[in-house]
């Protein structure tokens, strides 16, 4: 089961973090780490978790006296908000989310994840000692991966969205439009939120990002779009919901 214990390690982290962007925070995973160690499948409990995000921002939408002018662009852009808000703290404390298994888990696992893991002893001289720190892994949709994909889903896979939406509406076709979110995701993983961060080009992180963006063109553009909106300007999300199964897939495994 998930340790409270492991927040002891992030305390320094939080302190540092007022005053500095969240996007600076790139944790990255060793999933080697977790190679033969028992790590249940948690995709039921993030499913149930952010669902409830999703319910919560459309109730406070449908609220609104003026919700018949809300379009379903802006509502993904509090659904992005207010999950890459609990992202950002399931990246730190993945207990959070009651039923989240992962590795390391143990205090015993974390002393040796500390000394053993890959990014246990960092080069003094990168940035990463200040802005970066080694997330576990978790397991969706049977693919093991690190618990920073999450906000990549929600986040940056946001603003590919916003990217793929802005090149349409200047005329670009849907194959150009794509292929201009990618660049922009590309152009992260060179910057704050891989290389010049982390010191890591990750392709888990880019297929997250894809898969975010897969996510809310689902949600607003597809011909059949997962939120829907009625006469009375009420919003609703189609049954059965949002599932994780979906969109993780093997290449978010960084093993």
């Amino acid at each position: 089961m998930i340790q409270p214990m492991l927040a002891v390690k992030y305390v320094i982290l939080l302190s540092l973090m007022s005053g500095v962007s969240s996007s600076a925070f790139a944790s990255e995973t060793d999933q080697y780490f977790a190679w033969g160690k028992a790590v249940p499948d948690s995709t039921k409990e993030l499913n149930k978790f952010y669902n409830k995000i999703m319910a919560n921002v459309i109730a406070n939408v449908n609220s609104k006296t003026d919700r018949k002018q809300y379009s379903c662009e802006r509502v993904a852009s509090f659904i992005s908000k207010n999950s890459v808000r609990e992202a950002h703290l399931i990246e730190l404390f993945p207990w959070r989310v009651e039923g989240v298994y992962m590795v390391p888990g143990t205090p015993a696992e974390i002393l040796r994840f500390r000394s053993e893991s890959m990014y246990g002893n960092p080069d003094a001289s990168h940035i990463r000692l200040l802005t970066s720190f080694s997330g576990p892994t978790i397991e969706v949709n049977s693919v093991r991966h690190g618990t920073d994909k999450p906000q990549h889903f929600f986040g940056t896979g946001y603003r590919y969205f916003q990217t793929y939406l802005k090149a349409k509406a200047e005329g670009a076709s849907e194959e150009e439009a794509l292929i201009k979110s990618i660049e922009y995701g590309i152009e992260t993983e060179n910057g704050v939120l891989g290389l010049k961060v982390g010191g890591v080009f990750s392709p888990g992180d880019l297929e997250a990002n894809f898969q975010g963006s897969e996510f809310y063109r689902d949600l607003c553009t597809r011909e059949n779009p997962l939120l829907t909106q009625d006469s009375q300007g009420e919003f609703s999300v189609r049954v059965p919901g949002f599932d994780w199964k979906q969109y993780v897939n093997p290449y978010w495994d960084e093993s």
